[in-house]
This record gives structure tokens, sequence and C-alpha cells, in this order.
């Protein structure tokens, strides 16, 4: 048996030779027809789903028609996935740029980098890396595994980020700089890039704010905003997939 998937429009539709609108018995090969919908973001299809038992000339018709979905659906494929790439090249380099402004205010504005900050800049850095790792796949698993390798780091540096607050928030807690910072300059980057990864303030000192609000709340929504797009983008693409199935 042969079933192949027809995209269709609601005025082609109307237009379907008779042959595969209704059960047709001449000739030795009875069809029949059913109608299937599904939607994905920014478009919507109807598809009609033609069964057929035997017949030439009918075959020849179901693999033009499956030839012609088989392009449809790889020119949408390539459509979603080129936005994937986009999004993650966007979060990647978004997430430099936030290194890059620390990186600022610690050489030009002198503000020294806590161990709070240390590891926060680490989460960002990973956030870049499987961003640049995911927009190089061509296939959904790669990119689905590297979009949840962003929303865990993204994740991690919420909590870090929201411990900053806190601990900026009351100023007589310690937040554990001799406990902290030992481990945080221990590990490798901050023998390779001290500069950048090695520890030189304290974490409960105030800086001046950026347009009302310190620097670890802009970390804070930048992790919340990376950690929401991207799982409400692979809960879309599940739901996408379920669909269509």
């Amino acid at each position: 048996m042969l079933t192949s998937p027809v995209p269709l429009t609601s005025t082609s539709y109307a237009n379907i030779d008779p042959l595969i609108t209704e059960r047709h018995t001449s000739g030795g090969f009875p069809c029949r027809m059913g109608r299937r919908f599904f939607a994905a973001p920014a478009f919507a299809l109807e598809f009609i789903v033609i069964s057929c038992n035997s017949g030439a000339s009918f075959s020849n018709r179901c693999e033009t028609m499956n030839n012609s979905l088989h392009h449809f659906t790889m020119h949408q494929d390539d459509r979603v996935m080129r936005r994937e790439h986009r999004l993650l090249l966007l979060l990647g380099f978004v997430s430099l740029g936030l290194v890059g402004g620390a990186l600022y205010l610690q050489f030009f504005q002198r503000e020294d980098p806590c161990p709070l900050c240390i590891i926060q800049r680490y989460f960002f850095v990973l956030v870049a890396i499987f961003a640049f790792l995911g927009a190089g796949f061509n296939n959904w698993r790669g990119i689905a595994l590297l979009e949840t390798l962003v929303a865990i780091s993204a994740l991690g540096g919420l909590v870090t980020a929201v411990r900053h607050v806190y601990v900026q928030s009351h100023p007589g807690f310690s937040c554990g700089f001799d406990a902290l910072q030992p481990i945080v300059d221990s590990l490798p980057p901050a023998s390779w890039l001290p500069q950048v990864f090695k520890v030189a303030g304290l974490c409960e000192t105030p800086y001046p704010p950026i347009l009302g609000l310190s620097l670890p709340q802009w970390s804070l929504i930048a992790f919340a905003l990376i950690f929401v797009l991207v799982v409400a983008n692979l809960r879309s693409k599940r739901k996408l997939r379920s669909a269509v199935r």
C-alpha cells in the first residue's frame, strides 16, 4: 500500500481529480482519502492522505505527489533551520558581548570581579560555546542537544546571579569569599587568562548602577531571557514534531 501526504490549499482542494476524491472501483483498485491537519510556527498546512492498492497510472500520480511533498517539506525545514542558526548565533554574540562589557568595567572603571562575577562569566562563555556549536549543526537532534546545554548553562548563571543579587542586598552577609576564591582561581582558565577569569574583588562590594540596575541584576535578566527563550523554542519544536507524527 502506498501512502502519500500531499499539501493542498483550500482552493486547490476543490480541483482534485474525482478519481482520488471518491471510492473508485473501476480497474480493480479501490482508493480512499482522508484529511489531516497540523499547525506550525508561521505557517499552517492542510494534508490530503491518499491510500491506494494498485494501478500503474495512479501509482505514478502518488509518486509525483510524494516528490512534491518531499521538496516542500525540505524547503520548510531549511527555513526553520536557518532561523534556529540565526537565534543561536545571536545568543552566542550577546553572551560574548556581555562578557566584553564586564571586562570594560573591570579595566576602565576599576570594578574588580568577585568569585560570583567570575562564575557568571564562565556561564556566559558556556552559553556562547554551545550556541556557536549548535549553529554549526544541520540536524535537529544536534541542535536540540546544544540548545538544551545552552538552557542548562543559562539556568546555572541565573542561580549564580540570584545569589549575587541577594549578597549585595544584604551587606552584612558574606558570600564566602575565602571559600570560593581558591576554588575559582584553581580552575584552568584562571591560569590561561588571569585577566578574565581570576578573582580580584569582593562579592559584597557595590558599584555604580547602570540605568538604575546593578551589574548582577543585569546579569540575572540576561540569563533569565536566554533560558526562557531557549526553553520556549525547544517546547515549540517538540509540539511541532508531535503534530507532524
